[in-house]
């Protein structure tokens, strides 16, 4: 082969390359630790109905497990040690955590186990010793992941102060996503249906 020719080649091989997208290649699964470093539990209630009491738990652990190609493998644990429940006022935490709400003593955990759905995480909160059914609403953007889901506390069988404190908690967990997973845990908000 002359030289022209080959440089002719090998231009046009050259320019073939620059021009054809590479194949995707999908986003491999992630691990994503649940820690007080990079996120944050907290849970809300309504004294009379309109003063918020609000908490946050500076002691939890867990993790999301998600592969962006196959959704239905993404799982979700999160262990909080209630104790660790804080508040601004610390009678109110003291009234919380006694045996009349919380009762930290005897349940020292809630726990949260669940898997992805779209838009949602769906499973089951083990708090003062009972598990039921929680699902909790997705929210974010791509630097941030919100689960939110509000439970029937009487269900739980946390019935102290039943006409001073309402029967609706909030729970919420806010998660900063480092950067490797910023372009994968958010399919979680716009996935399809399962």
């Amino acid at each position: 082969m002359s030289a022209d020719r080959l440089r002719a080649t090998f231009g046009a091989s050259a320019l073939l390359a620059a021009t054809v997208p590479a194949a995707t290649v999908p986003a491999a699964p992630q691990s994503l630790a649940l820690t007080p470093a990079g996120a944050v539990v907290t849970l809300r209630a309504y004294a009379l109905g309109l003063m918020p009491i609000d908490g946050s738990f500076t002691q939890f652990r867990g993790r999301i497990d998600y592969d962006p190609a196959q959704q239905s493998r993404c799982k979700v644990e999160l262990v909080a040690e209630t104790a660790s429940l804080q508040f601004s006022d610390a009678s109110m935490r003291a009234e919380v955590l006694s045996p009349s709400f919380l009762d930290a003593a005897a349940y020292p955990t809630l726990a949260y186990r669940g898997e992805c759905a779209p838009r949602a995480l769906q499973g089951q909160l083990t708090l003062h010793g009972q598990t039921h059914p929680f699902t909790l609403a997705l929210t974010g953007d791509a630097a941030h992941l919100v689960a939110t889901g509000t439970i029937d506390r009487t269900a739980w069988g946390i019935t102290g102060r039943r006409f001073t404190v309402g029967a609706s908690v909030r729970i919420q967990m806010s998660v900063s996503l480092p950067e490797a997973t910023r372009g994968v845990l958010p399919g979680l908000l716009t996935g399809p249906a399962r």
